[in-house]
Parts: C-alpha cells; sequence; structure tokens
C-alpha cells in the first residue's frame, strides 16, 4: 500500500535530493509554507495528489524535474529555466459583456514567437447591437485578431496570420479590446506562444 505523506510546516522545509536519481511514490503530498525542493539527479514525484500552499515562496531546482500525470497551477507561474524553451504557454483572460476597454491578456517575453489567438465564446453576447473582440498590442490594437464576432458560442481564430511570430527584442503585452452594448455574454481570449523556433524539432 503506498505510503500516505502529510507534511504541515509553519517554517520552511527543505527537500534534498542525492546523486543518482530517484523516484517517490505517495497517495498524496501536501506541503504547507515556504520550501525548497533541489538535487543534483533526475527526481519524480508520482502520485494520486500532489498539492503546494506556499506562505512564500515555492521553488523546485533539478537537473530534470518531473511530475507524471496533469499539473493544475492556481496563480501565476514564473519560469527561468532555459529547458523550457520547446513548451508552448497560453495566456487566457476572461471578459463580460461589462467590460468595455483594453485588457492585458498576457505578456510575451522578447525574442518569444506568437503562435495563435483566439476567442472562445462560452455564453453568447446578446441584448445589443452586437460585440466585437480586437487582439493585438498598444498602437495596434487589432495586430492578431480584427472586430472578432462572439455573437454565438464557439471559438473564433484570430484572422491577421501576418503579425503572427517573433515580437522582436523587447517583451510585448498581448491586449484584448472589446466593444460591446449587450447585456449578456462571455468569453476567453486565448494567447498561445513559445520560445521555440517555429518549425524546429
Amino acid at each position: 500500500m503506498k505510503r500516505l505523506l502529510v507534511l504541515t510546516l509553519l517554517a520552511a522545509l527543505a527537500f534534498s535530493f542525492s546523486a543518482s536519481a530517484r523516484t517517490y511514490f505517495f497517495d498524496s503530498i501536501v506541503v504547507g509554507g515556504s520550501f525548497t525542493m533541489s538535487g543534483t539527479s533526475a527526481t519524480a514525484f508520482t502520485g494520486t495528489t500532489f498539492t503546494v500552499t506556499a506562505s512564500s515562496t515555492a521553488t523546485f531546482t533539478a537537473t530534470s524535474f518531473s511530475f507524471v500525470g496533469p499539473v493544475s497551477i492556481t496563480g501565476n507561474l514564473t519560469h527561468s529555466a532555459s529547458t523550457n524553451s520547446g513548451a508552448v504557454y497560453v495566456g487566457t483572460y476572461a471578459i463580460t459583456y461589462t467590460q468595455t476597454s483594453s485588457y492585458t491578456v498576457c505578456t510575451i517575453p522578447a525574442n518569444a514567437d506568437v503562435l495563435k489567438v483566439e476567442v472562445a465564446t462560452t455564453t453568447a453576447f446578446s441584448g445589443g447591437s452586437g460585440t466585437t473582440v480586437n487582439i493585438g498590442w498598444s498602437g495596434t490594437v487589432d495586430g492578431y485578431a480584427s472586430a472578432l464576432s462572439v455573437r454565438s458560442a464557439g471559438i473564433a481564430a484570430g484572422d491577421e496570420y501576418a503579425n503572427l511570430g517573433d515580437v522582436g527584442s523587447s517583451a510585448r503585452d498581448v491586449l484584448a479590446q472589446i466593444t460591446t452594448d449587450d447585456s449578456a455574454g462571455a468569453c476567453v481570449v486565448r494567447v498561445y506562444w513559445t520560445t521555440a523556433t517555429p518549425g524546429s524539432p
């Protein structure tokens, strides 16, 4: 039978892994408090639930660190390792009919590539003359998508394909601009980006 490990911390907790690769099996691991996980070799956690509730900072440092199974993160995730260069990231922003301005969906790092943008309408906008969504950046609010309709449920893809790709030498805030006089409706703007070179293996 797998072990149940519950660790509740009021201060700092440190896990240190030595030279050889290890895999730890738990039904549930719950860690509360500020902690650091580090190792000089590959380390893997396999279990039903892995929950980290950090009162200050949660740090993972290892030559190779893997999670087997779905990973859910509530809040912001910040990464700095170049080994993440092959990952595809998704920035999202939820919009309802009460919002009538420009909003920052996410910030794309310098030299990263925007792969695609889309609007997923979960509740069709209705009650007025119409609602449209632009996706772009400061000075070019429709650089990735121009006047996408959200009057019916479903996904509308960005239509300004020429502007996809490298954002250049400076980070870029991707903006969603909504124009509406409707009295109902909700959607989610999604921006897909990567730091890998498109088309590379």
